[in-house]
């Protein structure tokens, strides 16, 4: 005895797809008026410090991370500058290639498998404030 309609679980399915997507960009549209905060701010200024006036890690300021990292913070500021929103839009192409990464892996367990991990991925990711 089959207990489940395809042609409803289908609809269930596509319809919390359309809601997660929805979600997901909505809190990406929103969250380009809110604050950076976190180790970004920090490590795009002492970058702005190393480009900007010379300073060197380790010598000039006090340091703990890696030279890669500030070799990363020292590029997008070279290329993009050091506002706020040249970090918001770096870390959305960030998450975006992440998103294109996990959906690729995700794509054996089928489509709606890739797309809702993504999204929920997205969505977590956007809303603990993780940039």
């Amino acid at each position: 005895m089959n207990y489940f309609n395809p042609k409803l679980t289908r609809y269930v399915v596509i319809s919390i797809l359309i809601c997660l997507v929805f979600i997901f960009l909505t809190q990406l549209i929103l969250s380009l008026d809110w604050r950076v905060r976190g180790d970004s701010v920090y490590l795009h200024y002492v970058a702005y410090l190393i480009n900007e006036h010379d300073f060197l890690p380790y010598k000039d300021l006090f340091e703990i991370n890696l030279p890669a990292t500030y070799l990363f913070h020292m590029a997008i500021g070279r290329l993009f500058g050091y506002s706020e929103f040249v970090l918001r839009f770096v870390n959305m192409v960030w998450l975006a290639a992440t998103l294109m990464v996990t959906s690729v892996i995700m794509r054996p367990f089928g489509r709606a498998s890739a797309l809702a991990s993504c999204m929920l991925f997205g969505i977590y990711i956007w809303e603990e404030g993780h940039i």
